[in-house]
């Protein structure tokens, strides 16, 4: 039973542009290469070209046709589980699911923060987590870190940032020190 469910909005013209720049770029530059044939260190405008070519593709796959939806479930034995589905057209798979009882530390860190990245970096380290990444914009104006321990593993989301998702995760970890008391 879904009890609560967040899908983060993307700016999908930033994401087209930047696309474009860099497909736009790559083709420039490997023409220039052809037309200029007694070009010194051609291969390396031409390598400069396919790296252009490489990270537009990568970033039109991993964020202009992907998408995430952020759900609150509840499990069989009665606990509440947060679920991550990616969604890519007609095509969907849930591929995390962790107990919000789990849930350890969250971190809100804005576009530029030095220091709270900084900070997320140092706990990531300390703790030897796995990384996961399911921020549905590669330009997020505020990301959330979730550091949790399911099964014994530690674990870190990266999740687009909701105001009702912060809320929802600050409550958790709330009722969790409440009930430890």
């Amino acid at each position: 039973m879904v009890l609560f469910e967040f899908s983060p909005q993307k700016n999908t013209k930033r994401l087209s542009l930047v696309t474009g720049l860099l497909i736009i770029g790559a083709a420039i530059l490997m023409i220039v290469t052809m037309i200029l044939g007694e070009l010194s260190y051609r291969w390396s405008i031409q390598l400069l070209s396919l790296g252009m070519l490489a990270v537009g593709v990568f970033i039109t796959t991993r964020y202009v046709m992907r998408g995430y939806i952020y759900a609150v479930v509840r499990n069989d034995e009665g606990d509440k589980d947060l679920t991550i589905t990616e969604v890519q057209g007609r095509h969907t798979v849930t591929v995390c699911r962790v107990g919000l009882s789990h849930i350890e530390k969250m971190l809100v860190i804005p576009q530029g923060d030095k220091s709270a990245e900084l900070e997320a970096k140092n706990e990531i380290r300390e703790r030897k987590c796995k990384q996961y990444n399911y921020r549905a914009d590669l330009f997020d104006e505020k990301n959330i870190c979730l550091f949790v321990n399911e099964c014994g593993e530690d674990i870190c989301l990266r999740l687009s940032y909701g105001e009702s998702l912060e809320k929802l995760f600050n409550d958790c970890m709330e009722n969790a020190t409440e009930q430890e008391l």
